[in-house]
């Protein structure tokens, strides 16, 4: 089955829709913009360069992931942009849900803000708690209709089965489900055995 993204976006207060067959948006600038900033990288590749020759020198790339020299690894929506689309176009197929929404996050983790990491110009006045971070990260599953999440302080994976709720006798309340019981991630100790 074929598969068809649209990503539609305000230039000017105009509202523009775009086929976006890579499925990969990002805040800005618009769209356009991105798609011509890929044709800086189209060197970028899984596959490691090959060995070259200068005079009578050989030089290998050191270690793997040399396809990837040129990748952009810093917090703008260019740089974010560009690494979306690196890393879709090399993911691994997979067969079942679940194998695919852990490869969803094995992506998405490539995104994440540490905590404090892109402060604003005036770090001063942000709140403690509300500093600039990633503190969720989503993945849904439409066939099933199930929501996937972690948050920054707990990397677990946990599920929400829509399917298991039933909407009509929640049609006028808000319910608020926090997102973790606690705000840490737990740890499991290993024990080694003779």
């Amino acid at each position: 089955m074929a598969r068809f993204y649209a990503t539609l976006g305000f230039t000017d207060g105009q509202l523009k829709i775009h086929e976006n067959p890579l499925g990969v948006i990002t805040n800005a600038p618009n769209y356009d913009w991105h798609m011509t900033n890929l044709r800086n990288y189209v060197n970028l590749s899984a596959v490691a360069i090959p060995d070259k020759k200068i005079e009578e020198l050989d030089f290998t790339p050191i270690g793997g992931g040399s396809g990837m020299i040129g990748l952009p690894g810093d917090f703008t929506p260019p740089s974010r942009f560009v690494r979306a689309v690196a890393w879709t176009q090399t993911a691994r197929p997979t067969a079942k849900s679940e194998e695919t929404i852990y490869e969803l996050f094995r992506i998405l983790d490539n995104f994440n803000l540490p905590l404090g990491s892109a402060e604003g110009p005036n770090n001063a006045a942000n709140l403690e708690g509300m500093r600039s971070s990633t503190i969720w990260t989503t993945a849904w599953d439409l066939t099933e209709r199930v929501l996937y999440y972690h948050t920054q302080h707990n990397r677990r994976i946990r599920k929400l089965d829509l399917k298991k709720i039933d909407f009509s006798k929640q049609a006028h309340e808000i319910v608020h489900i926090p997102l973790d019981d606690k705000k840490e991630q737990d740890i499991k100790e290993i024990s080694f055995r003779k």
